[in-house]
């Protein structure tokens, strides 16, 4: 049993000519403003902090009343595709995007071009929407806008947040691929992330679209996209290509057509390869089977990270959640999964063929396994975030293949 036939044979692309379909028009830009809490001393709070390697917390009333904030220290990985970024405008205002993929063997993160106005703007991250937390992030080191075809942006990463990039997109997982082969059928599946989904850090849903016209710089599709999800990633789902099971990389959310201000069932995009920096991967499946974790392990023997495989089953497993402030639930193929952790509990149901990528927060003391169960055709992986790529990708043959970075 090999897991790219096991979980992926739900679905099956065909491949085809490029996509030639009606015209694209140029349609509205999908960007929120800012929060109302984000004010010139929360940005300066935010620098202030990054300095030191920390995040901001910020402190505000249910109407976004500012309150103040404190410096918080990092502990997850929060540099991601699909966060939600504020640009800081020279008129003062601030824009509200979604990132899309990172660049540059990660040290870039991308949004629509739209989003940015200037070579050198700050650029902030919601590192947790809910609480919030904010981080300054960067600045802009260059974008252009000339139309849904060609509107992108990119963003150098403070070499300080480099330990806290991960490349794979919140919540739905992928790019295993670069680039997408350009040469996919009409109504190939796709999914994408943004507004509506925010980070991943909490349980939402996903969001699949198809896609519908292609030119080599152009993307159009039916889905749903709101304000906010401007600049955010569209992944093909069911790409065949061998390495590419989790996704490979469409291109970036421009937006959709006039006269939809709140949500829109058409999207528009453009092509990843307009994009000139290259998409750093995120993790792939192996292409060897790989061992089945024990159902369950020794209490206070728990390893960093577990993982099992069911066909139209149940499986369970526990690991070690003590060694990190948050802990991730990975799940690929048809049915429902949950992680347990401390008190706190996340948890993962599809029927489409791409996978589910949830990080959650340790709300209990320490001292306490974390509890790993899953139903249906699936593969599921649990493990604390700062060990979970390595400890379940370790071992001959491993279950997910980790990209090596260079410097």
């Amino acid at each position: 049993m090999r897991i790219p036939s096991l979980l992926f044979g739900l679905m099956t692309l065909t491949a085809g000519s490029t996509v030639a379909l009606a015209p694209l028009e140029t349609g509205d830009e999908a960007y929120l403003p800012g929060p109302a809490w984000f004010q010139d001393s929360v940005a300066e709070a935010a620098e202030g902090a990054a300095r030191s390697g920390r995040l901001y917390e910020v402190h505000a009333d249910a109407d976004g009343t500012l309150q103040g904030g404190v410096p918080v220290a990092p502990d997850y990985l929060f540099v991601r595709p699909g966060a939600l970024l504020i640009l800081e405008k020279a008129n003062g205002k601030r824009t509200l995007c979604t990132s899309n993929f990172i660049y540059t063997n990660g040290t870039q993160i991308g949004t629509a071009g739209h989003c940015a106005e200037r070579v050198g703007q700050p650029v902030y991250i919601l590192a947790a929407p809910v609480v919030p937390v904010v981080a300054y992030l960067g600045t802009v080191q260059s974008f252009t806008n000339t139309g849904p075809q060609n509107d992108w942006a990119l963003i150098d990463i403070l070499p300080q947040w480099s330990a806290f990039v991960d490349p794979n997109v919140a919540y739905v997982g992928g790019p295993a691929c670069a680039a997408w082969s350009g040469t996919v059928a009409a109504d190939t599946l796709v999914k994408h992330v943004g507004h509506g989904t925010t980070t991943g850090l909490v349980t939402s849903v996903p969001r699949a679209a198809r896609l519908t016209y292609a030119d080599g710089q152009r993307l159009g599709l039916t889905g749903v996209v709101s304000p906010g999800d401007s600049g955010g990633p569209l992944v093909v789902a069911n790409d065949a290509r061998p390495g590419c099971e989790l996704g490979a990389a469409l291109g970036i959310v421009t937006g959709g057509p006039g006269g939809c201000s709140t949500a829109c069932t058409q999207i528009y995009g453009t092509d990843i390869r307009q994009v000139p920096a290259t998409v750093t991967t995120g993790w792939a499946l192996s292409s060897a089977e790989p061992a089945q974790a024990a159902p369950t392990a020794a209490a206070g023997d728990a390893p960093d990270a577990c993982h099992f495989i069911v066909t139209g089953g149940r499986g369970d497993c526990t690991f070690d959640c003590t060694t990190g402030g948050r802990f991730i639930l990975f799940m690929v193929g048809a049915g429902t999964a949950t992680a347990t952790c401390n008190g706190s509990t996340i948890s993962c149901m599809t029927s489409e063929p791409f996978p589910c990528y949830l990080i959650g927060h340790v709300m209990g003391p320490s001292g306490v396994e974390g509890h790993c169960q899953g139903e249906g055709t699936v593969l599921v992986a649990c493990g604390a975030v700062n060990d979970f790529a390595v400890s379940v990708a370790k071992g001959t043959p491993g279950l997910l293949r980790v990209p090596a970075r260079t410097a």
